[in-house]
């Protein structure tokens, strides 16, 4: 054998673990995310109404026309009987953000981009699990591609990033990565 046909066999062995490597690597994500997946949708199937810290919760969704934004929200959300207001996920609009500072509400800025793989998962679980978002807290889907000025004045890197934000557009803390669980830990 010579050292050249030596050489090209190393090769292809080289070549296929590659190949074999990838190939479990793309494997193992699609299964990761089928799990996500399927957890995000078993979570949000739960019985019709938990009382999660006194707060009891009706999940029955109801879709509004609020400005230019479609807001999904909880039908009804009580503490003590007393009407609280309701989380929701909508889409950025600066009168949409004017609406969610009001009266005390914490608006929380996510920057989404259409081609990431992880604001996808994160979209899906904000949408379908809309009645798990804290009362008082709206949750703005910007876009990270267009809204350039925002991205700057927060100092947003890459998306899949969220900015909690004050009234008067005040950043009072920021995280990257996950969904409602993830907002709920780091919401201030």
């Amino acid at each position: 054998m010579s050292y050249r046909s030596y050489t090209k066999s190393k090769q292809k062995k080289a070549n296929m673990r590659n190949k074999i490597f990838w190939i479990a690597l793309a494997i193992v994500i699609i299964i990761v995310s089928g799990y996500a997946l399927s957890r995000n949708s078993a979570e949000y199937n739960k019985e019709a109404t938990e009382t999660k810290e006194g707060v009891m919760m009706q999940k029955n969704e109801i879709v509004k026309k609020d400005g230019d934004a479609m807001v999904k929200e909880d039908s009804k959300i009580t503490r003590g009987g007393q009407k609280m207001t309701k989380g929701t996920y909508v889409e950025y609009s600066p009168a949409a953000l004017a609406e969610a500072s009001k009266n005390g509400g914490k608006a929380i800025l996510f920057f989404y981009a259409p081609w990431c793989p992880f604001c996808k998962v994160a979209d899906a679980a904000f949408t379908s699990r809309t009645g798990d978002i804290p009362a008082g807290v709206t949750v703005l889907k910007t876009s990270y591609d267009n809204e350039k000025e925002l991205k700057t004045k927060y100092g947003v890197t890459y998306q899949h990033t969220f900015v909690q934000i004050d009234a008067q557009g005040n950043q009072i803390t920021k995280w990257n990565g996950g969904d409602i669980d993830s907002l709920k830990t780091n919401l201030k």
